[in-house]
């Protein structure tokens, strides 16, 4: 849906914002008020949780990661999340003869990193 803003105020020129906004709702099932009830609880997200982000930490100006040495430390994350994914999915049991996919492997390392035991033996369960 697009929703349109403008915004007076006095002594300038109105100024006119245009967004798009996606969403699964069916078109024609809301109404016009209950659309912008949609929309209004979006910007609540964005101006309460993601304020921090935003604001505090300068997200949207330029990310902390962009300064000193992050690029350089991202990398090596990057790099050992990478092989770590790598290693997990040789310790996976085969299906159909062949190693697990990447997609499971993250699944089954996601829910070890949330706290589930996960060593090599109980793998297995969670594959």
């Amino acid at each position: 849906m697009w929703v349109r803003r403008t915004r007076e105020r006095e002594g300038k020129l109105p100024e006119v914002e245009t967004r798009l906004f996606i969403t699964s709702v069916p078109g024609g099932e809301l109404s016009g008020e209950q659309l912008l009830t949609l929309v209004r609880g979006h910007w609540g997200i964005e101006n309460g949780p993601n304020w921090t982000a935003d604001v505090v930490l300068e997200e949207d100006t330029g990310s902390a990661s962009l300064r000193g040495q992050a690029p350089v430390v991202l990398s090596w994350l990057r790099l050992l999340a990478y092989n770590l994914l790598a290693l997990v999915r040789t310790h996976l049991p085969p299906k159909d003869g062949r190693l697990v996919s990447y997609a499971r492997t993250q699944e089954v390392l996601y829910q070890g990193l949330l706290g589930l035991a996960v060593l090599p033996e109980s793998l297995a369960v969670l594959a």
